[in-house]
């Protein structure tokens, strides 16, 4: 039995955990309070927000999409509400967000993103200016783009591939993603479109930074993408940083032919023999406690090729995105958890296998989240042909590129003027859940695209 995948799931991770009190001034002198709210995004802070300002939304919204699927909005009251007194409001903002982010339509609208993205903006109420944003490689490298201090991602990251000669075709298959340090394993999260990057970068702790990674989860496109130099470089740095920090995991034979050709420059041969590699293609989320097949099973948790896998001191847990039929993410004892539903394979001869959900604890599950949905949106658009992304018409194709190119400065190491080779990289019972943090949305389309799915892949 395969399942029509994410009958639900939250395509924006949106709260209100708290609200504040602030106070105004007028140029009388006169003083006046207000309430705003704190608006979280995929597990971070991204704005405050005032509630006159979310009714106003509202209303455009109500009539950019009608009532049913915006939903009522609360009812303001005469008085002054201060914080402590302000609860159910909060609750209720937050399903009023909660109600927008289930719809695709409206969180992928221009007037749902631009409020987002001016929310962001206003809270910190500096002055747009032209700013440098520096992006880190895998390598440890990094460029520094000329922006604007309020563009969003998607801006920034055409500014960021036209800067190292990436052709417009090849843009979406890479990333901006907020990681820990140059150094970390650790990626916060990819960045949105509806956030600023210089801002978001702001607001993290002076070690995180910016990087351009491969944004993509089925590596069968890297054929096409390394016949473009550019990509290639991009590519073939990410895997030598990969294997540098032991996230792909070579074997003996492996490894001595991934020294040769790495000696020899041969960047295709290299990444040919890294793909077959344990480890490649995955994002890495670290220590996990999962409910199968046992209550706080132990393991460490990797989301790559279409599934979820869990590696154990016995074995592999593999989870294919085909079989999930739903997941959400929750809180729970002051932690996010996320669970799936997933259609078991039946053993040998046995009827079709039983819907069961899975637990699954992480350091970052809203995150794990969202590249379980980024997987289901990257298939879809497979089987229906769509383009990946979309840039500017004054960006320039491969062809126009491939003659003026110096990408010396993407190599994972500086070259030894004598030898010209680069040189080798440094070597229970189940908890009581609390109030959801996150409602589900409908992903019917994806769902009935991926209804003739009669089989789950299988990937060594």
């Amino acid at each position: 039995l395969i399942v029509r995948p994410c009958d639900w799931c939250a395509s924006m991770h949106i709260s209100i955990p708290e609200s504040r009190e602030q106070t105004k001034t007028a140029a009388n002198g006169e003083t006046k309070k207000y309430v705003t709210y704190d608006i979280h995004i995929n597990g971070t802070y991204h704005c405050s927000a005032r509630f006159s300002r979310l009714r106003e939304l509202h209303a455009i919204l109500k009539r950019e999409f009608g009532h049913a699927a915006v939903g009522d909005f609360p009812s303001k009251t005469l008085l002054y509400m201060r914080p402590e007194d302000s609860s159910r409001r909060r609750l209720a903002l937050q399903s009023f967000l909660q109600t927008l982010a289930r719809n695709d339509k409206i969180v992928n609208g221009t007037t749902f993103q631009t409020f987002i993205l001016n929310a962001q903006s206003e809270v910190e109420q500096a002055p747009q200016e032209n700013v440098d944003i520096e992006v880190f490689l895998p390598n440890g490298k990094s460029m520094k783009a000329d922006i604007v201090s309020s563009s969003q991602t998607d801006d920034v990251l055409e500014i960021v591939c036209t800067k190292i000669m990436l052709a417009q075709e090849l843009v979406y298959y890479f990333g901006l993603y907020l990681v820990e340090n140059p150094e970390s394993l650790l990626i916060i999260r990819k960045l949105q479109d509806f956030e600023c990057p210089y801002v978001s970068l702001k607001r993290g702790t002076p070690e995180n930074c910016i990087q351009l990674r491969r944004a993509y989860w089925d590596i069968a496109c890297e054929p096409a993408l390394m016949q473009h130099s550019s990509a290639l470089n991009l590519l073939y740095i990410q895997a030598v940083s990969d294997i540098k920090r032991g996230l792909i995991q070579a074997e003996d034979q492996a490894a001595d032919d991934l020294a040769s050709y790495r000696t020899a420059g041969d960047k295709v041969a290299f990444l040919g023999v890294a793909r077959a590699q344990r480890g490649y293609g995955y994002e890495h989320f670290g220590d996990c406690t999962i409910s199968y097949p046992e209550e706080d099973t132990k393991g460490t948790l990797l989301i790559g090729h279409h599934e979820l896998r869990v590696t154990t001191a016995d074995q592999d847990y593999r989870f294919y995105v085909q079989r999930m039929r739903s997941w959400r993410t929750y809180s729970a004892d002051s932690e996010v958890e996320m669970e799936f539903e997933y259609s078991l394979e039946p053993a040998a001869g046995a009827a079709p296998g039983k819907m069961r959900f899975v637990r699954v604890q992480t350091a970052n599950c809203i995150y794990a989240a969202m590249c379980l949905e980024a997987m289901v949106a990257e298939i879809v658009r497979g089987r229906r042909g769509d383009p990946v992304g979309r840039v500017k018409a004054s960006a320039k194709t491969a062809p126009e590129l491939e003659a003026s190119r110096d990408m010396t400065f993407l190599s994972p190491e500086p070259r030894s003027p004598s030898s010209g080779e680069d040189t080798p990289p440094a070597s229970a019972a189940r908890r009581e859940r609390g109030t959801p943090s996150v409602s589900f949305s409908s992903l019917k389309s994806m769902a009935s695209d991926l209804e003739d799915v009669h089989e789950a892949p299988v990937y060594s």
